[in-house]
């Protein structure tokens, strides 16, 4: 079918052009330009998503298995292995079609995280009882980074904020919770920039955007 308004033929049963609602007529002797094919973009997508997994998953198999056979005390393993889970969750995020920036923001903070405490955990010869730069700064301080990124959304309209509102709310609880190792480290100055960042965010959408917020609540709970 084929839409004289819009110049392209549409690989569709409907009568309707997508693009203009407008009528379709059966003519394929002019020169036209195809409509983009939805399945098509879809099946790329899925295809992407199992060579990346695939190639993830081979590359966990065969580095523990050489970290294994030639174990030298270090479990250097853990490294490559956190990194290519990193990968996967985050092209199964990013790479359907229904997911939102606001889930891919949190998802990759999240995956970033786990990966840095592996690696400063797992990195040494030295067996560590608990990761030390990594959760005295990484941590806090890319937990402020995502809850300001996500916190500037919020002022880009109400569909923004209807995305991204969660997500603030919860990393400005994982801000809030860094408080918790005050008193395990002398680097205190990350912690108290992640946990402030954190208070402040929480006010401001109390007061800033209090109705907006309990409009949102209102749909989520269908109150």
């Amino acid at each position: 079918m084929y839409c004289k308004s819009c110049n392209v033929y549409v690989e569709t049963h409907t009568l309707v052009c997508p693009l203009c609602k407008k009528n379709l007529i059966e003519d394929n002797t002019q020169e036209v330009v195809n409509y983009p094919s939805i399945k098509k973009i879809s099946s790329i997508r899925k295809l992407i998503r199992r060579i990346v997994l695939a190639v993830c998953l081979s590359a966990i198999i065969i580095c523990t298995m050489i970290n294994l056979l030639t174990f030298n005390g270090s479990y250097w393993t853990t490294i490559v292995d956190v990194g290519c889970l990193a990968v996967i969750l985050m092209f199964q995020f990013s790479m359907r079609k229904w997911v939102r920036l606001g889930k891919t923001l949190f998802s990759g903070t999240l995956c970033i995280i786990i990966l840095l405490i592996a690696i400063d955990m797992f990195a040494y010869k030295e067996k560590v009882s608990s990761a030390s730069w990594s959760l005295n700064y990484t941590m806090p301080l890319i937990l402020a980074g995502s809850l300001i990124t996500s916190t500037v959304f919020l002022f880009f309209g109400d569909l923004f904020f209807s995305e991204f509102y969660n997500h603030a709310i919860t990393l400005s609880v994982l801000n809030i919770l860094t408080l918790l190792r005050i008193n395990k480290t002398d680097v205190i100055w990350p912690i108290f920039v992640s946990a402030s960042l954190g208070i402040v965010v929480i006010m401001m959408m109390l007061f800033i955007f209090k109705e907006k917020l309990f409009e949102q609540f209102k749909r989520k709970f269908h109150a």
